[in-house]
């Protein structure tokens, strides 16, 4: 692991800003609407935004790319998400806070796809999941410190706004001093979903409902831990708690899912995540540890499920099928990000903010019974069955390409058509 990182630390410090800056945002934003009184639908309309603009710009942006090159679009890019976490600050209105939201997912995604493009660039073959893994921790270490941040600063002031705008900026200054060259980023070549559910519908089925559930956590979740009675620190501390929660589930889940198959790996996981939010919905008024413990026992265990899906669709593929597949599901995976404030929304707009842990627990309940309605399925020897790879949720499609299946599976098919699943 340690030649992966002595060669990517720079790019790893900058990703590293970029996620702190945009986890202390997203929780800053949701505790300021609260304070602003924002209306529930409000709130959700405008936390979508984010993952709409994102799933925009990992369409987009490998296009701009071609067009204006890695340094520019970066610093570009940098320059409009810190700019717009300034302007929230200054403008208190909910329809310029969604159009902020979505040119930041936009401007975020641009800056993912040109990081994780040198990130790939400089990877070597025999280091890439490593660097994989790596990249996730990196990802969701950052993601959850971002949201802690927000114990040090007044929600209701403007520190913490200019606090994210420097972070973003400043993630500009390691990363352009440590590129030599611009890597040239392949738009992923399209397959359509029909033949994608086809060749795994768990694949499919499992990642939008995992951002289904993961788009209702994070735009609605402080929106509970606030009507709850949480002040804006434990709010914080609730949420952060929750991502960081991943990380000690993702290495015993892989390993778990790499002996036995994966569909009962990933229906255990979302019964337990499930399971597990239910008590947060029954008994809101709970002490604050047992309530910190559920919510990252929720999060942590439906984390995961999103590469498990990745990785049991990789089994049933061949070499040249992989990158391409891989990055329809992050796509896939980013609509689900952007259907699940809305309903979630919708739930706690109905019948309150307790009830909305019932609606993520049904969510893995569909998941759960999605994978083992596939169990009748044929599964893929052990010896065709890849290794398992964190993939960070916040990722690109050009992070893909780090997967190392797609470099050392052999050109034969890994199985036959109908026995895909």
């Amino acid at each position: 692991m340690f030649p992966a990182i002595r060669s990517s630390w720079p790019l790893l410090v900058g990703i590293a800003l970029l996620m702190i800056s945009n986890g202390t945002l997203l929780t800053l934003l949701g505790v300021r609407a609260t304070l602003e009184g924002f209306t529930t639908t409000s709130i959700g309309l405008v936390m979508s935004g984010y993952s709409l603009g994102q799933l925009a710009g990992c369409v987009a942006v490998p296009r701009i790319l071609e067009n204006s090159g890695h340094v520019r679009v970066f610093a570009a890019f940098a320059s409009l998400a810190s700019i717009a976490a300034l302007v929230h600050m200054i403008y208190v209105d909910p329809w310029i806070w969604g159009a902020m939201r979505m040119l930041s997912g936009f401007c975020y995604a641009g800056l993912y796809v040109v990081a994780e493009s040198w990130l790939n660039d400089q990877a070597e073959n025999k280091y890439r999941g490593q660097l994989l893994s790596v990249y996730f921790i990196t990802q969701t270490a950052s993601f959850a410190l971002g949201q802690f941040l927000l114990n040090y600063g007044d929600p209701a002031g403007i520190k913490l706004f200019v606090l994210v705008s420097i972070l973003t900026s400043l993630a500009l200054v390691p990363i352009l001093l440590s590129v030599t060259r611009s890597p040239s980023v392949e738009t992923p070549v399209k397959i359509s979903i029909p033949k994608l559910m086809k060749l795994s519908t768990i694949g499919v089925g499992g990642c939008f409902l995992n951002g289904v559930f993961l788009g209702g956590f994070y735009s609605m979740g402080f929106v509970y831990a606030r009507e709850i009675g949480l002040s804006s620190g434990e709010t914080a501390s609730f949420m952060g708690f929750s991502t960081l929660a991943a990380i000690l589930f993702q290495y015993p889940i892989g390993r778990i899912s790499d002996a036995i198959d994966r569909r009962w790996v990933i229906a255990g996981a979302a019964l337990l995540s499930g399971l597990f939010g239910l008590p947060l919905s029954l008994f809101p008024e709970m002490a604050i540890e047992p309530l910190y413990l559920f919510a990252g026992m929720t999060c942590g265990l439906a984390l995961p499920i999103y590469s498990l899906s990745i990785a049991h669709t990789n089994d049933h593929l061949n070499r040249e099928e992989i990158i391409s597949a891989s990055s329809r599901l992050v796509l896939i995976f980013g609509s689900g990000l952007v259907i699940g404030p809305y309903i979630s929304t919708l739930v706690v707009e109905i019948f309150g903010a307790e009830l909305m842990f019932f609606q993520l627990a049904a969510v893995q309940l569909l998941v759960a019974l999605l994978a083992i309605s596939r169990l009748s399925h044929g599964r893929p020897a052990a010896e065709d069955q890849g290794a398992y790879a964190t993939i960070a949720p916040g990722s690109t499609p050009v992070s893909m390409h780090l997967i190392p299946e797609g470099e050392n599976l052999p050109p034969a098919d890994k199985g036959k058509e109908s026995d895909r699943s």
